[in-house]
């Protein structure tokens, strides 16, 4: 078995990685994206946020009621 010699890593990354750490940036889970910002708390803002007022959508689906609108 080979172990690696140990690396120097600056004070600076250190900070870097235990701020992001801190901040669930390595956290995939619905509370880290919420607390990122990335996701609202419940599915009504979310869809809000995902289709904001105005938005120009398109359906694609020719069987669909509302394709020649």
């Amino acid at each position: 078995m080979l172990f690696a010699n140990p690396v120097r890593v600056s004070a600076d990354s250190v900070e870097t990685i235990f701020l992001a750490e801190f901040d669930m940036a390595f956290d995939d889970t619905r509370a880290a994206r919420i607390h990122r910002k990335e996701e609202e708390a419940n599915e009504k803002s979310n869809l809000a946020k995902r289709f904001p007022v105005g938005l120009d959508v398109f359906v694609t689906d020719s069987g669909n009621p509302f394709a020649s609108f």
